[in-house]
Parts: structure tokens; C-alpha cells; sequence
């Protein structure tokens, strides 16, 4: 590499070097009584071309390919600065097609390929269960759902729920996001508080029932920072509730929540009525336990009294936390992943016409470079160096477009 970042000075040497011996010659054509016009041609038919000389010498060295690069970059530039309209069209249209690309792929990455950003993500799964029958009071489906958060499977379940609520108490009112949850849903996240503490292992505690979590984003929006809000009143629909704890600004599970609240104590009786298995649960797996072995367990539980659920095997489901994040994004994700590759594809054609139509243009002057010496693959790069130009204005383009938002 010492090579490449000395080559400027190499070069100096290899012109002084060139110069001493062609002074030599000339000095001895002089000396013999030839005049300083012929000996000066003379000394320089004889050492033959110089420039032919200096390229031999630079692939001796190493690191050629990369002094050529550095010079088809610095022309493609100043070629392209000449021609300002032509660089302009091209970079808009490809910045254009690039830019639809990143920010696709930037949702794409977000809900697909993207881990959950919590503490051993593979190990967090959502458990869903509908259309259950066979209960005859509100104490059977308790009973099953607590059987359910105490298997050799799981090693912690926690059980929420979401919806909006009216917020009122911190300045103008507004609709907010909110989430009902166990006091353990941020255990099993691995998810600790920014301020204050997070609900009792018991939400119906003396005082804690009305508690409540806020995000950070609320806080800073009603109270200016995270610690004022530690003990404001907010009445969430009406009832009032007192702010225990805020949560880190990375933290808004599940959705955009921006309140949460402990899970009522008549979660059971809210089960029979909308004739649900269960609320819907994030639950952590033990070490070494699949998401298969997990359900498993958890239909043959459903399957038994006091559950009895007929078809408990479509009844019960247990995906990963990054699956159900994406489940019902992924078709609608890949169709616009898609569409965004064709913009692409049809911005790249645009620019290859563009850059075939100045090919028209530039005959003469290729024509002429070649006549003086320069090889097609010579003249290949140069056009490729001007391309990788413009496409790198038109990322830098997209860039700055994006920083600036």
C-alpha cells in the first residue's frame, strides 16, 4: 500500500531521472560538435518515448490500476462539469429511483429482517388463541389461562392488550395510544424504566392499580423531561391515574403505545364476553425450547378440562415476535420491495439512454484518443469511471435529501 500512497513522489523521481539522462546524451551530441537543436533531438529519438517509458516503470511499482482510476475520475469530473445539464438529469433520475429504494428497504428491514431490539429476541414469542368453547364460567377460563402461564415451556408469560384512550390532566386533551399489561410484561421484554419503576408483581396492589407507565415522548411532549413526570395525575378516559415510572424513548411495545396501564383484575370476565382463549401474550422460552415444542404443550393444555377446547390445534398459535410483527406487513412489504426495484430498473434505463445518446456525441473525441494511443479497455474504463460518478452523486443526493428530513 506504500507503494500507491508514494507514488506521486516516484513519479517525481522518475521525471529527474528521465531529464539527467537525456541532459547526458544532449551534453555528449555537443560535445562531439553537434548543435544544442540536434542534439537535442537526437538524445530524445534515442531514448524513445518517454511516456511509454514512465507507464513501464509505474507497472513495475504496482498499484497502476489504481493511479489510472484516481486519473479517469478527476477527467470523468471535469468532463462532467462541462456538461452540467446532462450531469443534472442523471442524477436527479437515479437519485430518484435510489431513494425510492432505501426507504423501501428501510420499512422492509424494520418489520422483516430486523431483530426485535430486546434482550434475546429469539426467544420471544406471541401467543394468540380464538373461538373457544366448552367454559362454563368465568373461574374455568381463569383457571386455563393461568395453567397456561405455568409450563415447562415458558419461562415467563406476560398478557396485554391495546386500544386508545382519551388523555386528559397535561395540557391540551388528545387520543392516545395505550396498552393494558401484567405487571411482568416488561421482565419478559428485558426492559427496565428510564425513570422511576415499572407496576408490582401484583397489579391490583393497594395504589397500583391506578398506576401508570408513560414513553418518553409523552413526557417530553406534557412535562418537559422524563423525570417531571414522575408523579403527575392523567385521567385516561375519565379515571385518573398516576405516572410511576417513564420508558426509555427506544421502547413503545406494543405499537406506538405511549401509556400503559396494569391489566385489570376483571381480565377474565372480559375474556367470556368477547369469547376469547386469551388475552393476546408475549412469553419468553426457556433456553433451548423451540417455538414447536412450545405449542405443542400449550394445545394439549387447551385440549384438556377444565379447557376442552374442540380443535385446540387451530385454536392456540405460537409464532416469534419478529413473525407476528411482520405477519400482516409481509405481502404488501415484498409487492412495494418490488415495484421499488422496477423504478429502479426503469431510472437505470433512463440513464443508459442519456449516457448512449452523448456517447453519440463524443465519436470524434474517442476516435481521437484512440489514434493517440489509448486501448479500448482504456477507453472502457474512462466511461465506466464517469458512470460510477454519477451514480455516486446520485446516492450522495439521496443522502443529504435524507439527513436534511
Amino acid at each position: 500500500m506504500n507503494r500507491w500512497w508514494n507514488w506521486r513522489k516516484r513519479d517525481e523521481e522518475l521525471e529527474k531521472e528521465i531529464q539527467h539522462h537525456l541532459r547526458m546524451a544532449e551534453e555528449e551530441r555537443v560535445e562531439r560538435g553537434a548543435s544544442a537543436r540536434d542534439a537535442r533531438v537526437g538524445a530524445q529519438r534515442e531514448f524513445g518515448n518517454a511516456g511509454l517509458v514512465k507507464e513501464l516503470a509505474r507497472d513495475v511499482w504496482g498499484w497502476r490500476w489504481l493511479k489510472d482510476l484516481a486519473e479517469d475520475l478527476g477527467y470523468g469530473v471535469r468532463t462532467l462539469r462541462k456538461n452540467k445539464g446532462f450531469a443534472a438529469v442523471a442524477i436527479v433520475t437515479l437519485s430518484l429511483g435510489i431513494g425510492a429504494n432505501t426507504a423501501i428497504f428501510s420499512v422492509a428491514n424494520t418489520l422483516l429482517l430486523k431483530a426485535p431490539p430486546f434482550p434475546d429476541p429469539d426467544r420471544l414469542v406471541y401467543i394468540w388463541g380464538v373461538s373457544a368453547v366448552g367454559f362454563k364460567t368465568e373461574q374455568e377460563r381463569l383457571e386455563l389461562v393461568q395453567s397456561m402461564q405455568h409450563t415447562r415451556t415458558l419461562e415467563q408469560v406476560a398478557v396485554f392488550d391495546t386500544g386508545w384512550v382519551n388523555l386528559a390532566g397535561a395540557g391540551e386533551p388528545e387520543r392516545i395510544a395505550a396498552a393494558e399489561a401484567s405487571a411482568n410484561l416488561f421482565a419478559v421484554l428485558g426492559v427496565g424504566p428510564l425513570q422511576g419503576r415499572t407496576f408490582l408483581e401484583s397489579g391490583n396492589r393497594s395504589g397500583d392499580s391506578s398506576a401508570a407507565l408513560i414513553s418518553e415522548r409523552l413526557a417530553a411532549n406534557k412535562f418537559g423531561s422524563a423525570s417531571d413526570g414522575i408523579g403527575r395525575i392523567l385521567k385516561l378516559n375519565g379515571n385518573a391515574f398516576t405516572v410511576v415510572g417513564v420508558m426509555p424513548a427506544e421502547f413503545d411495545f406494543p405499537g406506538k403505545t405511549d401509556v400503559w396501564v396494569p391489566l385489570p383484575s376483571d381480565f377474565a370476565a372480559r375474556l367470556m364476553k368477547e369469547n376469547a382463549l386469551f388475552f393476546s401474550q408475549i412469553a419468553r422460552l426457556r433456553t433451548g425450547i423451540t417455538v414447536a415444542q412450545a405449542r405443542a404443550e400449550l394445545v394439549a393444555i387447551a385440549s384438556q378440562p377444565p379447557g376442552n377446547v374442540r380443535d385446540a390445534e387451530s385454536a392456540v398459535q405460537v409464532v416469534t415476535m419478529q413473525e407476528a410483527t411482520a405477519r400482516d406487513h409481509r405481502r404488501g412489504i415484498l409487492l412495494l420491495v418490488a415495484a421499488a426495484g422496477f423504478v429502479l430498473l426503469i431510472a437505470c434505463a433512463d440513464v443508459a439512454n442519456l449516457l448512449l445518446a452523448r456517447a453519440a456525441g463524443r465519436r470524434k473525441e474517442m476516435a481521437l484518443r484512440a489514434a493517440l494511443g489509448a486501448a479500448r479497455g482504456r477507453l472502457i474504463r474512462q466511461t465506466f469511471a464517469e458512470s460510477l460518478l454519477l451514480a455516486a452523486a446520485g446516492g450522495m443526493a439521496v443522502c443529504l435529501f435524507r439527513s436534511g428530513v
